[in-house]
């Protein structure tokens, strides 16, 4: 019989017999420049082990670590919060072997702090897909943020339900922002609160956006517009 050690709560959780990070919620955080997770972009995402002893056991747990990033994106400092001792030692050392893309404010980089949390779930094989996918940051410049009815789009995204997702009956609302050229074509796709496989899903439509460019002053602007695409079985 599996035995749950740590933090308790209802949990749809992708990972088997490995960790994945998931997007905190509402956490007190401490550090220089406050974030959520989802405003961090991973650049070289590091899988915790699966400790022997704790796979021995049959136990699993849930590991909340708080990191701290310095201007060029390295793991500086993790500082535990909530964590089976079985799981702090391994989930430590991969948050400081994690490297991250730099957190910018105006184009400058910043350090950061954020909260994630390692799940460890017992199965049969290891997934080491984190819940945010490797992917470049957004763009620089500016991008006039918009409410997406103020853009005219004539076609909206076609957006496959993963067969993944499918299959296990998981349904999902994917918030995203949306980043269009003065052209009105999507050249970047930010997770707002989207996780695995919808990201990826929405990153890569059968059919793209097409929106009128935004013009302002007579010139034609680069535009961000939250959207969000709902995954829902029938």
């Amino acid at each position: 019989m599996r035995r749950m050690i740590g933090w308790f709560g209802l949990t749809l959780c992708w990972s088997v017999g490995a960790a994945e990070p998931e997007a905190p919620t509402g956490e007190a955080l401490t550090g220089p420049r406050l974030v959520h997770w989802t405003e961090i972009k991973i650049k070289n995402h590091v899988v915790p082990k699966y400790p022997r002893k704790a796979r021995n056991q049959d136990l699993e747990g849930d590991c909340k670590v708080r990191l701290i990033i310095d201007e060029r994106g390295k793991t500086t400092s993790v500082e535990i919060i909530t964590c089976p001792p079985e799981f702090a030692e391994v989930s430590t050392q991969a948050a400081m072997d994690t490297d991250f893309f730099p957190m910018k404010v105006e184009g400058v980089p910043v350090k950061a702090a954020f909260v994630l949390t390692y799940k460890f779930r017992l199965g049969d094989a290891p997934s080491p897909a984190p819940s945010q996918p490797l992917a470049p940051p957004p763009p620089d410049g500016l991008f006039v943020e918009l409410k997406f009815p103020e853009l005219s789009c004539s076609q909206l995204a076609q957006v496959p339900y993963p067969e993944q997702a499918r299959a296990a009956g998981v349904e999902s609302a994917c918030r995203v922002m949306l980043y269009l050229n003065a052209q009105g074509e999507v050249i970047f796709t930010e997770a707002l609160d989207c996780g695995e496989p919808f990201l990826s899903a929405v990153r890569a439509p059968t059919q793209p956006f097409i929106c009128a460019p935004v013009v302002q002053d007579g010139e034609a602007i680069p535009v961000i517009a939250e959207y969000t695409f709902n995954f829902w079985l029938q």
